[in-house]
């Protein structure tokens, strides 16, 4: 057995406090496959003679006549992984191996029972696997209890009228609804976090939805090239269907995707991953959205 307690510390659980400080909604799962999961067991299995490494993801494999591992989506489409894959290097998918991949999840657990396996029994989880959802603050809180990300602030309208009271934008994300603690005529809804004026911007569902976002941190699992126009299917939530878009890389390692339809509750901190087909061709972290 391995022990990365630290190193998950520093790339996983530092990093994911530091973003919902800053108002943005992380995503720690793409950040353990990026610095966790895969090279340092990957250096530990060549350190053995290993060529390749086996994980449990749900996604696929396939690799072109020049050598290039081409990331697909999961054969069972409720249980793909694929989208939190997209920070994988692809010389490192090179020697990564998704037998799990190739079936489904039922498949699996029959499996694990045959073999008499205690995970055939576990119950599945959604949940971030250091802490349940309100216990994010807490995080921030153990690590600094003035931290300006759970002082209070104004709870506002897209026009600046103040409509109440919050206590700390680390305790919202993009698109929330409940336990807003403030009364209108219609649901209102999370719009914006602007953490310099600790300020909670609110609003109707249909000012929710964006045309377009702007990623870095941009990893291209296909040869993608900067400046030319590329139709995908863009993905901006893991539990959430793939849309219909038009995707720019630029030259500086960002990246534009214009939705053809207007996406809801694109957060600042998630992943947006491309598609074509079931092939993953790129993604990134969303850095802010557009109209």
């Amino acid at each position: 057995m391995l022990d990365f307690t630290d190193l998950f510390r520093r790339a996983v659980v530092e990093p994911f406090i530091d973003e919902y400080r800053a108002g943005r909604t992380p995503n720690p799962c793409v950040a353990c496959n990026r610095s966790v999961k895969f090279d340092p067991l990957l250096e530990w299995g060549r350190g053995l003679g290993a060529e390749c490494v086996a994980t449990g993801h749900h996604a696929r494999l396939r690799f072109a006549s020049d050598g290039r591992a081409r990331l697909l989506r999961g054969a069972d489409p409720d249980k793909d992984q694929s989208y939190a894959l997209w920070p994988i290097a692809a010389g490192t998918l090179r020697h990564v191996r998704f037998p799990v991949g190739e079936i489904d999840k039922a498949r699996v657990r029959q499996i694990a029972s045959e073999l008499g396996l205690e995970s055939a029994r576990r119950a599945e989880s959604q949940d971030i696997c250091f802490a349940a959802p309100g216990e994010y603050p807490a995080l921030i809180e153990e690590r600094d209890p003035e931290d300006p990300s759970l002082r209070p602030g104004p709870i506002e309208d897209e026009s600046g009228v103040v409509l109440g009271r919050h206590q700390g934008i680390a305790r919202y994300t993009i698109g929330q609804r409940k336990g807003l603690g403030i009364s209108a005529p219609r649901p209102l809804y999370v719009l914006q976090l602007d953490l310099a004026r600790r300020a909670v911007v609110v609003g109707p569902q249909e000012s929710l939805f964006r045309r377009s976002l702007v990623a870095d941190c941009v990893n291209c699992l296909a040869p993608l090239e900067p400046g030319v126009p590329y139709r995908v299917e863009a993905k901006i939530r893991y539990r959430q269907a793939s849309a219909p878009a038009t995707a720019i890389l630029h030259v500086d390692g960002t990246m534009r995707v214009e939705f053809d339809e207007p996406r809801s509750a694109i957060a600042p901190g998630q992943s947006v991953v491309l598609y074509r087909g079931d092939e993953v061709l790129a993604g990134g972290a969303i850095r802010e959205s557009l109209p």
